[in-house]
């Protein structure tokens, strides 16, 4: 509970990012280029990763204290400059939670991420290999995220039952893509996504609202129209009318360091979290979680988990 550790992040998550990015160039310099993106998505991972152990660090009393994290990062291709060609930006996602961002695509929602939760086959079976269990949709009996900032109860002492490590994306700014809408789960819990990029939408062309005006209508809406009880915030990034409507999104294969969780217990610098070698191949496009028992569809209730658990093909 409390908002410290969204404020502590918020305060030092730019300023590791700009410093790690900044190396992470310099580092790279003569040597082989890794995969597109991947360099921005890793130093992106390493960021959040710096910001979540100096903070289970400084404020140990805080156990379960934690924090969702949405990154977008705009990245612009540096060749195209000053050569006449028109450079399209590249949007790269990071994701740690159940917050959620989804672009209109010439009206049509495409989801940017994938809630990080407990009711994902895919997220269960890494929390149970790490020694962890799932219990009423929550980890440990306590959180309903299997990714997050702070939380150090899940953590420490050789637990670490879940990870700082987002999961990545990337989306081509092209002409189709209209908008993209950032949103924290207040809103998702009431709000589809093709809603949520219907109403901005209308908001924004038929209406004419500024983007800051129809991210409040949203809110709004979640709130006093459709009763959310949690926190809603939102976030608008405008790009431009689209013309057509068409998959855009690419996972980025970001591999979390085994280093990653001794990190906390042993009170290790940040130096020591290691990356792998060299480029990484990109992932295939966007698939959804895995099936439970055949079924394309997530673990709904306790005894749905319980079949997932005592099938050992889940596990391999």
């Amino acid at each position: 509970g409390g908002n410290e550790c969204s404020t502590y992040a918020g305060q030092t998550f730019p300023g590791a990012l700009t410093s790690i990015l900044g190396e992470s160039s310099a580092a790279g310099e003569g040597s082989q280029a890794p995969s597109r993106h991947a360099l921005e998505a890793e130093a992106m991972a390493q960021a959040l990763s710096e910001v979540d152990s100096t903070f289970c660090r400084r404020y140990d009393v805080l156990g379960l204290c934690g924090s969702t994290a949405l990154i977008a990062l705009l990245k612009f291709d540096p060749k195209a400059e000053g050569s006449g060609e028109e450079s399209v930006p590249t949007l790269i996602m990071g994701n740690v939670g159940d917050s959620r961002a989804v672009a209109c695509v010439g009206g049509t929602a495409v989801p940017l991420t994938v809630d990080a939760k407990p009711t994902r086959p895919d997220e269960v079976a890494r929390v149970v290999d790490r020694g962890g269990f799932v219990v009423g949709g929550r980890v440990g009996g306590q959180l309903a995220v299997t990714r997050s900032l702070g939380d150090r109860d899940l953590k420490s002492m050789g637990q670490a039952f879940i990870t700082c490590w987002p999961e990545a994306s990337a989306l081509s700014l092209e002409p189709r893509v209209e908008f993209v809408l950032l949103a924290c789960d207040g809103l998702w819990d009431v709000m589809s996504n093709q809603a949520a990029v219907d109403t901005a939408r209308k908001c924004l062309t038929t209406l004419r609202m500024p983007p800051e005006q129809a991210a409040q209508r949203l809110v709004d809406d979640a709130i006093d129209k459709l009763g959310s009880k949690d926190n809603v915030s939102v976030l608008l990034i405008v790009k431009g009318t689209g013309a057509a409507a068409a998959e855009a999104r690419r996972d980025l294969k970001i591999e979390e360091p085994d280093s990653l969780d001794l990190d906390l217990e042993l009170g290790l610098g940040f130096g020591g979290l290691g990356l792998g070698s060299g480029g990484r191949e990109e992932s295939p496009p966007p698939r959804p979680p895995p099936a439970v028992d055949g079924r394309d569809k997530p673990i709904e209730d306790d005894e749905e988990l319980m079949e997932f658990l005592m099938d050992d093909a889940n596990f391999t």
